[in-house]
Parts: C-alpha cells; structure tokens; sequence
C-alpha cells in the first residue's frame, strides 16, 4: 500500500473519531484564542471575525478558569480585528457574567477596540456598561497603551 494511502486512510479515521467524541470538525473552531503572559500576569484574549455571544461568554470563562491557575486579574481583549454581530443585550449583561464566574472588582480589562465606527461604539457601549457596573474596564486603541495600563500598578 502507498503511503499516500495510508495516510488518507488514517485521515479518515481520526476525522471518524474526531465527529464521534465531539460532532462535526465546524464545531472544534472557535472564533478566538487565549495567550497567557505568565511573566506579566496578562490573559489576552485575542476575538476573531464573525465571534458569537456564546463564543464570547467561553472566551470570558475560559480566561477566568486560566486565570484562577496563574493568580492572574488583568485581561487584554483584542478585538481590533473582530466585526462583531453580537446584540447589544448579550454586551450589556456581560458583567453579570463577571459576577456569577466570581471574578475580582479588583481585576482590570482593557478592551481594544476595533477602528470601525460600528466597532468603536460596541466597545465604547461595553466600557460604559462595566464601568457604571463598578468593574475596571478602560477602552483602547494601541495595544502599547492598554498594555502600559494593565502594568501600571
């Protein structure tokens, strides 16, 4: 058997396994991805286009559990890149989500917002949710700046 073979076949196989543990490869891609900065206490978590609230929500969660590991309160969500078509609704109940994880009112976030007019708003709405929430949550355009904000002591 030609390896060309042996590898499609195996291909299939583990494409098999991967539909049975988990449903259709679609449902494995998530629209973002987290980088833990150990050495500056920072979860990033970095929104790709076309993100979902649900998505969103996990994204947030899953910073928290990662952050419970690492004693990490500072966040960097970067969705510079993200056009996103979540409803204001699921923007606005965000920190009722903070609430429930159990994350610290000492935790800072810094957004940084995409250029785009619709973008800029969304972000500009989710600070001020937050804000007048109580939580620390400032709104970015430089990833330097956000970065020099969540450093700062």
């Amino acid at each position: 058997m030609s390896s060309g073979r042996i590898v499609s076949r195996i291909s299939a196989a583990f494409q098999s396994l991967i539909q049975f543990e988990f449903g259709s490869l679609g449902d494995l891609i998530m629209n973002y991805y987290q980088e833990i900065r150990l050495g500056e206490g920072i979860i990033e978590t970095i929104l790709k286009d076309g993100i979902s609230a649900q998505e969103l929500r996990m994204s947030i969660e899953q910073a928290f559990q990662s952050s419970m590991r690492g004693s990490i309160n500072r966040y960097l969500v970067d969705a510079s890149s993200a056009s996103s078509l979540i409803p204001l609704l699921s923007l606005y109940n965000l920190p009722q989500l903070f609430s429930s994880i159990g994350l610290s009112r000492s935790s800072r976030i810094a957004v940084l917002s995409s250029t785009s007019q619709r973008g800029k708003e969304r972000a500009q709405f989710f600070v001020n949710v937050c804000a007048n929430k109580g939580w620390q949550v400032k709104l970015f355009y430089r990833r330097s700046k956000a970065r020099a904000w969540l450093l700062k002591e």
